[in-house]
């Protein structure tokens, strides 16, 4: 008898066909001794070995019934082998072993839904439905098939095709955690948030070390703005997978959102240590940081965020915003909003053109030019007015403060103090409505309102002055102006708008210099003429 050792050295050095041949002559080596020898190397992962043994045990099995049994186990090799395959992302080789345990076993539905999970992950979806049928046709009751078909429609967007599925899924085996959490990311498609939750609540109930159920509910639960649900998810999904890096950062978005700035970069920190390549994280971290002010470090992590992933349109939307709000490089704001332009889809994409508008309007303002300010204004308005954003009503109010501007920046060019006096007290009679205005907006125009209140005062106070005059008063008065003043340079300071730091940089350099000089006019023998001429200067 062939000793079974030479027999397995044999196959493992290529010769199979001289192996055959002393199968065939060895007549104590059975259909038998091969199946079972398939069978242990099967156990044991050598599915080339395995597959060699079932084939001749088919090939020199004399009764029907244990050759039909030897191939269906040879079609339960091919499988096994085939989801090793699709483990390693070799499809190709998946499929063309799947192919031969249909072959060998026509009637397994499992081959069929496994051939078709195959079809699914290659992105040929048609065939992975074509075999999930195949699958139901030969066990109605196979709810693994039904949940793997609705994969397949989600992936080609026919979500309510998908639902069915997962519903009879879920009606076939009421424990299955997977068909609910998969019917959650539909009912997310379909922007059924609450149905959605209840799904991967259910799955989390089945399978409670299910972190992506956990993080998908987390995303969820921030669509519909419940961001301590959110969080506790996300911390969840986190102690299952301490590497989840997406986590991370959907968690430091919710951060955000609660106005915890400290804490979501802590997270997009912990984001971008697991993933040094994670534009979407450094894209976040600038939001939070030009939330802060710190807008050096914003327009860094925009660009990282953009060199890691140039097809980023939010980041160059948001380094744009940053620009402008800084009132500095409006250039490239522009070319920014358009580059985000180009990238984004629907709503988005009409957006843009506003924010083009915007940074061009903005330039105008620089140059004083007021009409074409307005102009530009008036255009970004009517595009936001067009998409329902809320910025329409920000930029009315800046349209609607421009003539105020526009007012006391005339009034500064008058020669003549006093009649600035009167026009510059004129003009904040009737300051026009902010509401709407979102910050920094609201604090550089809160800060012009009062920059120019402090101008009126000072000129009052210095105006005012006479023989009879009491100076103490009119110093007194002059450090409470100065002080007024640091207020406002602080406030600009705060959005770091440079641009309107100068205007107040100047106020506070005249008031200093008039402290200085009021001790000179306590000796001047025309006290009037001496703060007019102070004035003049």
């Amino acid at each position: 008898m062939t000793n079974l050792d030479d027999l397995k050295g044999l196959l493992h050095r290529g010769e199979k066909e001289k192996a055959y041949e002393l199968i065939k002559e060895d007549k104590g080596i059975t259909a038998e001794i091969l199946i079972n020898e398939g069978i242990i190397f099967g156990i044991i992962g050598d599915y080339k070995l395995s597959i060699s043994y079932f084939e001749f045990a088919v090939k020199i099995a004399e009764d029907d019934k244990i050759k039909e049994g030897a191939r269906k186990k040879l079609a339960v090799i091919y499988n096994n082998r085939g989801i090793a395959y699709c483990k390693s992302n070799k499809l190709e080789k998946a499929i063309e072993d799947f192919n031969k345990a249909i072959e060998s076993n026509p009637e397994d539905p499992e081959a069929y839904n496994i051939r078709g999970n195959a079809y699914r992950k290659s992105n040929k979806h048609e065939k992975a439905i074509d075999d999930y049928n195949k699958a139901i046709e030969r066990n109605p009751n196979f709810a693994g098939a039904y949940n793997n078909r609705g994969l397949a429609y989600y992936n080609l967007n026919k979500h309510e095709r998908a639902i069915d599925d997962y519903n009879k899924a879920t009606e076939l085996n009421p424990i299955f955690a997977m068909p609910y959490y998969n019917r959650g990311l539909a009912y997310g498609k379909l922007n059924k948030h609450e149905n959605a939750i209840d799904d991967y609540t259910r799955a989390i109930e089945l399978n409670p070390e299910d972190h992506e159920a956990y993080y998908d509910r987390g995303l969820t639960y921030f669509k519909l703005k419940q961001y301590e649900e959110t969080i506790d998810d996300c911390t969840n999904a986190i102690a299952l997978n301490p590497e989840d890096h997406e986590a991370y950062n959907n968690r430091g978005n919710a951060y955000y959102k609660l106005n915890k700035p400290e804490e979501a970069i802590e997270d997009y920190d912990k984001a971008i240590e697991l993933n040094p390549k994670y534009a979407g994280a450094y894209s976040n971290r600038g939001s939070v940081y030009c939330g802060l002010r710190r807008n050096e470090e914003a327009i860094d992590d925009y660009n990282k965020a953009i060199a890691l992933n140039p097809n980023l349109a939010v980041a160059y939307l948001n380094r744009g915003v940053t620009l402008v709000q800084t009132n500095e490089e409006l250039d490239k704001a522009i070319d920014d909003f358009k580059h985000a332009r180009d990238l984004f889809e629907g709503n988005d994409k009409e957006r843009m053109p506003g924010f083009v508008e915007w940074a061009k309007a903005r330039k105008e303002l620089n140059m004083k030019n007021w009409d074409s300010f307005r102009e530009r204004m008036n255009e970004a308005k009517e595009i936001f007015e067009k998409t329902n954003d809320s910025l329409s009503l920000s930029f009315a109010a800046s349209i609607n403060f421009s003539y105020l501007d526009e007012k006391l920046d005339n009034a500064l060019n008058i020669p003549e103090p006093i009649e600035a006096l009167k026009q510059i007290e004129k003009a904040l009679k009737n300051p026009p409505e902010v509401e709407g205005l979102t910050d920094p907006e609201r604090t550089i125009f809160g800060a012009r309102i009062l920059s120019f209140a402090i101008l009126s005062a000072f000129i009052s106070s210095v105006g005012g002055i006479d023989e009879n005059t009491d100076l103490r008063m009119v110093k007194t008065k002059l450090a409470e102006l100065l002080k007024d003043s640091r207020e406002v340079e602080d406030a600009f300071e705060s959005v770091g708008f440079a641009k309107g730091k100068t205007t107040i940089v100047d106020i506070q350099e005249i008031i200093s210099a008039i402290k200085e000089e009021i001790g000179i006019i306590e000796y001047s023998p025309n006290k009037k003429q001496k703060a007019l001429e102070i004035l003049n200067r």
